[in-house]
């Protein structure tokens, strides 16, 4: 047997159900042993007036055999003779497989995300059924504190990652799965669950639910479930990850509860349902890559956007009022010297960034037109129509119409720099002429704001002389063309 907590009771009746003795039973005395010969003492200081006791084998780590003896004391001054003395045998082995909880059976309201990781994920879970269903191999110890239900954010987004009350199991019932395995479901309730919040609900690593054996639960049970919206309010719902917010004003989404469903890992599952996601999704993002200034045309976050009721029925229906998709960049830009801000580790500028969304018709990202981006609260955001998938991308930034070099004129003994040119587009070249059309100079740049000329030369490495020239800043969309002039 498994179990480390036996309850050991006997029967202070003979096997004709009368009593041991003639005279009343003062007590008894017990002895546990995994040696036979070992008996009950005959010591009234060690009497007790119980008929049972738990007998504690908590931290044995083998098999043993136990021998259980009880000894009776009547008033009359009598002990029960050795060859009377009733032996309870208890075999022991310890359990040492430890228990699982099940991913089929977590019963919550609203739709459950497909699986990709230990985590149980749930979107428009009605608030008022304010219960969480678990599903257990084996029959588990609930302690106080062991199992944690938090709201990590509320209706606006914010987070406040607040401790909501949570009633522990009383009762468990048991349910046979389609293999015939028996499950141990337990119910937890609360009364505290609001609309449109994040919540996290998941066994603590202090105090962690055991079972009988006093082993710990192989995986720890984690499950983030958003709750729906009520429709008469505004809503804001944020993905797992914190990267991006979905605005959703009253009734735009329809009169009666729904949720937000963002899945962080389109690239490996979709929560709609849509088998062919995650191959369209590498399709398009290496097609981007491929084009023209494929290294400024990068892919960086992912989500996918569904919308369910809280029965788990997905709505297609278009969006309505103002549904707006923000991607958080504040922790993403770094600023360079010149004050511009890029995507960290690469030469993409934070504002060439844009919204993408999917056509998973031909399998293509397709610029929003709308999308803004604003370097001082750190956001890229859309207006929203409708559910899809949609990414936060960087594209090449061709504009050279603020492109131009300075100082002009030229003086070496004033100019020690040389003569700069900024303003630039994402990458390009820049070539200076004689005024009669003789190449003097060829500079290549990508992925800088700005090129110095410096020391001012030609392309064989004699100085520039006195005159006047011309520049032409060019890249595979615009072309930008100016004067210059040396003076030695």
């Amino acid at each position: 047997m498994g179990d480390p907590n036996p309850y050991v009771i006997w029967d202070p009746m003979d096997v004709l159900g009368k009593e041991i003795s003639r005279s009343p039973v003062e007590g008894w005395t017990v002895s546990v042993s995994t040696i036979e010969a070992v008996w009950p003492s005959v010591d009234r200081a060690d009497l007790t007036k119980d008929v049972g006791f738990e007998l504690d084998l908590t931290g044995v780590k083998e098999s043993k055999t136990y021998y259980i003896k009880v000894r009776g004391y009547d008033r009359a001054g009598n002990w029960t003779a050795d060859e009377d003395v009733p032996v309870f045998i208890y075999q022991y082995s310890p359990d040492q497989i430890l228990p699982r909880w099940s991913l089929n059976h977590i019963l919550m309201t609203g739709v459950k995300y497909p699986t990709t990781d230990e985590k149980v994920r749930f979107a428009a879970v009605a608030p008022a059924s304010n219960f969480v269903d678990i599903g257990f191999e084996e029959d588990m110890l609930i302690r106080e504190g062991s199992i944690q239900l938090v709201m990590h954010r509320d209706n606006v987004g914010a987070k406040v990652d607040k401790p909501v009350v949570l009633k522990l199991p009383t009762t468990s019932y048991v349910t046979v799965t389609g293999d015939l395995k028996p499950m141990v479901v337990l119910p937890f309730n609360t009364t505290d669950l609001k609309p449109a919040s994040q919540y996290r609900f998941y066994s603590s690593t202090k105090t962690p639910p055991t079972d009988r054996a006093n082993n710990p639960l192989q995986t720890p049970l984690d499950i983030l479930f958003y709750t729906a919206m009520d429709p008469a309010q505004k809503a804001v719902f944020v993905s797992e990850d914190g990267k991006v917010s979905v605005s959703v004003p009253a009734g735009s989404l329809g009169s009666e509860p729904v949720g937000v469903a963002i899945n962080d890992r389109p690239e490996t599952v979709s929560v709609a349902g849509a088998a062919s996601l995650p191959g369209l999704v590498d399709k398009a993002t290496a097609s981007m890559g491929r084009q023209s200034g494929g290294a400024f045309k990068k892919i960086f976050s992912i989500k996918e956007l569904s919308v369910f009721d809280t029965k788990g029925t997905m709505r297609s229906a278009a969006y309505g009022g103002d549904v707006r998709m923000s991607f958080d960049i504040t922790n993403d830009v770094a600023m360079d010297n010149g004050g511009i801000s890029y995507m960290a580790g690469t030469s993409i500028r934070a504002k060439d960034l844009a919204i993408y969304e999917l056509d998973q018709r031909t399998g293509v990202w397709n610029k929003m037109p709308d999308s803004q981006v604003s370097e001082q609260a750190g956001t890229v955001s859309v207006p929203l129509r409708h559910s899809g998938t949609y990414a936060l991308g960087g594209s090449p930034n061709y504009d050279l119409s603020n492109a131009h070099a300075y100082p002009v004129p030229y003086r070496p003994g004033r100019d020690p720099n040389g003569i700069s040119f900024t303003g630039l587009s994402s990458f390009g070249s820049i070539k200076i002429f004689t005024l009669d059309g003789r190449l003097v100079k060829t500079m290549g740049y990508d992925g800088v704001s700005s090129v110095d000329w410096n020391p001012v030369t030609s392309d064989g490495g004699d100085p520039v002389g006195s005159d006047v020239y011309l520049y032409v800043i060019e890249n595979d969309q615009q072309r930008k063309v100016g004067k210059l002039m040396v003076i030695r």
